[in-house]
């Protein structure tokens, strides 16, 4: 239905109709009136309107009819409107964005979103990359007790060469994936020209060795010596599910001296 209509008439002698606005109130109040890319030029008449379609601004004829003026209307208030409760709730979920993310993945299973460019979409693969995995399926393993030996290093003799079993710690992996074998340990050797040996067996496969010749002349400390010495790493590990025996095992290189551990850690935990 249309609510309003006003003709806009040139009053010269030939009284020509130069411009009609119409208020189309089942629409909202829809505004009609000439436009297009460029004003006009000829039989301008004071008050008239002109919408510039490419500034998409409404101008009215100033009444000196000498300009066009650019409509300074101040719309209403209307922010509660587009927010929770209001009557006009802008849908959040589904705002546009443009941005291609580097260190995460859109995801558009959410049921607010159709599309992988929408926020909750992005939202949710933040969420996603956000996922704890760090300490994952954590197993740690502290002791602090001083251990002094002089169990001689057999590389082929026994599951553990012969070698003071210092720790084990077991761990069941129920999910396949990277995993790491932090380990840390303080120790010291008796001798200047005989080395200290530490291990880590994985089910009787070795992981790591440690063979070091500390050149400490000796002292009063545990095992003989003054010297301390901390040695700490670790072990990424593809595995699949299953229980894991991590065995830590260390000893001399000749009987005739000693090796001691004053203190070890492991930790065990899935990266990703």
């Amino acid at each position: 239905m249309i609510g309003i209509t006003q003709v806009l008439i040139n009053d010269d002698s030939d009284r020509t109709v130069t411009g009609v606005i119409v208020y189309d109130r089942d629409n909202g109040g829809t505004l009609v009136a000439p436009s297009g890319s460029a004003f006009p030029t000829t039989d301008l008449i004071p008050g008239e309107v002109f919408f510039r379609t490419d500034l998409m601004t409404l101008f009215r004829r100033d009444d000196g009819n000498t300009t066009w003026e650019a409509s300074s209307a101040t719309p209403t208030a209307h922010a509660p409107t587009h927010i929770e409760g209001g009557s006009d709730v802008i849908d959040g979920d589904r705002l546009e964005i443009d941005f291609t993310p580097v260190n995460y993945t859109q995801d558009a299973s959410p049921g607010e979103v159709d599309a992988t460019n929408q926020l909750t979409a992005h939202l949710k693969g933040i969420d996603d990359a956000l996922t704890p995995v760090i300490f994952n399926d954590l197993v740690t393993l502290s002791n602090l007790d001083i251990d002094t030996v002089t169990n001689e290093y057999d590389l082929g003799a026994g599951a553990n060469d012969d070698l003071f079993i210092r720790d084990t710690l077991s761990a069941v992996v129920a999910t396949a994936g990277t995993y790491r074998l932090d380990y840390s340990y303080l120790w010291n050797h008796d001798s200047t020209n005989t080395d200290f040996i530490a291990q880590i067996k994985r089910d009787g496969t070795r992981e790591y060795l440690h063979r070091q010749e500390p050149k400490d002349s000796g002292g009063a400390g545990p095992g003989g010596t003054d010297q301390v010495i901390p040695t700490s790493g670790f072990l990424l590990l593809t595995l699949t599910p299953a229980t894991y025996s991590f065995v830590f095992s260390f000893g001399t290189s000749n009987d005739t001296n000693e090796s001691t551990i004053l203190r070890s850690d492991l930790m065990f935990y899935r990266v990703s």
